[in-house]
């Protein structure tokens, strides 16, 4: 006799997959994406900011939370609705995640931020100040901080990736270090 599955198992199935696979594509889709959509010859390095990351882990939990409601409150209508609104909210917040970027090259810094509808472009020239700033301790990572001739500013987290460009960004801009006392 061949075993008999509800319906509903499937879906737990599913976000139990969810819950497991997502921390490991969390490590691979932002960057991956990134350099998909931005790549350029010209490029150093294409990074996905901070915020970026916390879009991806929203979409992720949309989808998590959509196959549990299927599980949880059975396959009614209502249950139906609201899942499909969440697997709706995770692909706005996969779409969101995927526009945030900046993007390092020989010419200019790219970027754009989480909400923004436009891409600011400066190149290397346009930069009035920029700034080092040495890990605070309790504040995480050092970071980088740019200031436009048009005032707007851009910070710029040296995580890992970021350390392996910062040569370069030293050589383009006059970064002065700021340290911690």
């Amino acid at each position: 006799m061949g075993r008999v599955y509800e319906t509903r198992h499937v879906f737990m199935a599913i976000a139990i997959v969810i819950l497991l696979i997502s921390p490991i594509l969390l490590l691979i889709i932002p960057s991956a994406v990134a350099d998909t959509l931005y790549y350029s010859p010209n490029n150093w390095g294409v990074i996905v900011p901070g915020e970026g990351y916390v879009a991806y882990i929203i979409a992720f939990i949309f989808l998590l939370l959509a196959s549990a409601i299927l599980f949880f409150l059975d396959l009614k209508k209502n249950s139906i609705i609201l899942s499909i609104i969440f697997v709706l909210a995770s692909v706005v917040s996969f779409y969101l995640a995927s526009s945030t970027y900046t993007v390092l090259s020989n010419e200019s810094i790219s970027y754009r931020t989480l909400f923004s509808k436009e891409k600011h472009t400066y190149n290397w020239d346009e930069i009035e100040k920029a700034f080092y700033y040495d890990r605070i301790p309790g504040d995480g990572f050092p970071k980088f901080e740019f200031i436009f001739i048009d005032g707007n500013s851009m910070k710029l987290t040296e995580t890992g990736h970021v350390k392996e460009l910062s040569g370069g960004i030293r050589s383009m801009a006059n970064v002065e270090y700021i340290g911690v006392d």
